[in-house]
């Protein structure tokens, strides 16, 4: 894949002009902006919400030194004196006002992509899919932290942009051949393909486009369930070079004492057994974290049970798919009641 030879990765960012468009949805790119900063990059910070409700992010970032920000409408033109723009993963790079400055030639980058391309090689374990990535990345990322603290020598770095720990933070300490598990969203999935970047372990928890597998190796591994290799088998866009291992629901030992249920969970942590041995993580290590796995906040999460009715959180989910996931769950032996409302995604709610 597409990489930059850097010699001090943070060095890299030293006084450099960058753009940082969006501060994600509840200020997920807050430490990642601290992180430039703390790299003598000059940042100037792009929103297009109002002041009024960024004021408790705005002034924790002027504490440490932002003095460069913009909200409402951004102007085209306030962008062509960068060298970097580096957007949220919200952010579509298709926006109008980013067009001079691709017209340009100037590097435009989501954290991600711009991770990738400095950090040196690692093994890349991408989680794809339109719904249940959140809990297959988690729980292995639990497990695989567990199993790796027996190694000193072997790290272990999570990307999800709904975290606040930051993306570009983890080059303080990620070396050759450390492991990177990734939650990728579907809107990134382009931008890994277009910088020829597929997951060295790709884990495909429902059918998406295929096209981010296509630079996988004959050393590589695709982990799927059964209806997802069956979709890919149908279609001939893509030549799948990497080994594909198939996973079921019923290879959940019966005797496992679960915290989550649903049929869609244990097709969920079906992707993580198999996952997990691939990097042959002891089976007793694999039981005891999925046994004390309590599940995700917003995703089909109890909250109570109020007169004979059980009230859940599923805020998390944006994408449809992932919402009828959960009224299937849900509703299998009772009536359910569908609250739904939010912010508009570009999904198809038909």
């Amino acid at each position: 894949y597409f990489s930059i030879e850097i010699v001090n990765k943070n060095a890299y960012f030293k006084d450099k002009k960058i753009a940082v468009v969006g501060l994600g949805p509840h200020g997920e790119m807050i430490t990642d902006v601290k992180f430039l900063m703390k790299n003598k990059a000059l940042v100037s910070l792009y929103d297009m919400r109002s002041e009024n409700r960024l004021r408790k992010h705005i002034m924790g970032l002027s504490v440490v030194g932002l003095q460069r920000y913009s909200f409402g409408k951004i102007n085209p033109d306030d962008l062509l004196d960068s060298d970097l723009i580096i957007l949220s993963s919200e952010v579509s790079k298709k926006s109008n006002f980013l067009k001079k400055a691709i017209d340009s030639g100037i590097q435009v980058e989501y954290l991600d992509t711009l991770f990738i391309k400095i950090a040196p090689p690692i093994t890349l374990v991408g989680v794809i899919g339109a719904y249940g990535k959140s809990t297959v990345t988690h729980l292995l990322y639990a497990i695989l932290k567990k199993a790796f603290a027996e190694y000193e020598d072997q790290g272990l770095f999570l990307i999800d942009h709904d975290l606040t720990q930051g993306v570009l933070t983890h080059l303080k300490k990620v070396k050759k051949d450390d492991v990177v598990l990734a939650r990728i969203p579907e809107q990134l999935m382009e931008h890994y393909y277009n910088i020829h970047m597929s997951p060295h372990v790709a884990i495909i928890t429902s059918p998406v486009p295929f096209k981010i597998l296509e630079f996988q190796t004959y050393n590589n591994f695709i982990v799927a369930p059964d209806q997802v290799v069956d979709t890919m088998k149908e279609q001939n866009s893509v030549i799948f070079k990497a080994k594909i291992l198939r996973t079921r629901a019923s290879s959940v030992p019966v005797d496992w004492s679960l915290n989550i249920k649903g049929l869609h969970n244990m097709e969920n942590i079906s992707l993580v057994l198999q996952a997990s041995e691939l990097f042959k993580v002891p089976k007793d290590i694999v039981r005891d974290v999925a046994q004390s796995f309590a599940g995700l906040k917003g995703r089909i999460e109890f909250v109570k049970k109020v007169q004979g009715i059980e009230f859940y959180n599923d805020s998390a989910s944006i994408n449809p798919n992932s919402t009828l996931t959960a009224i299937r769950t849900l509703s299998a032996d009772k009536n359910l009641v569908l609250i739904l409302g939010g912010a508009y995604t570009g999904y198809d709610y038909d």
